[in-house]
C-alpha cells in the first residue's frame, strides 16, 4: 500500500491519524471528568461502554502514528519513492 506514496502522502496520513488519536483521547478524559466518581452503577457500566469502545480506535490510531514516524525517520529500502 505504501510502495507508490511519496513522503508528503506519508506525512500527512501521520497528521490525520495524530488528529484522530488527539480526538479519541479527548473524549476519553472528557469522559472520565463529567462521569466523576461513578456515585451508582449506571453510569461506571456506560463508561466501561465507553472506553471499550474507544480506546481500541485510539490505541490503533496510536500504532498507526508510531509507524509512520518510523517510517519517516527510517525509510524502507525496498519501497519505490
Amino acid at each position: 500500500m505504501y510502495d507508490d506514496w511519496t513522503p508528503n502522502q506519508r506525512k500527512r496520513w501521520m497528521y490525520a491519524w495524530l488528529i484522530c488519536a488527539a480526538i479519541f483521547t479527548i473524549l476519553n478524559v472528557g469522559m472520565i471528568i463529567l462521569m466523576g466518581g461513578f456515585p451508582d452503577l449506571d453510569k461506571q457500566i456506560k463508561m466501561v461502554i465507553q472506553i471499550s469502545i474507544s480506546l481500541p480506535i485510539a490505541a490503533l490510531a496510536t500504532m498507526k502514528i508510531y509507524t509512520e514516524i518510523l517510517l519517516y525517520i527510517f525509510p524502507d529500502k525496498n519501497a519505490k519513492n
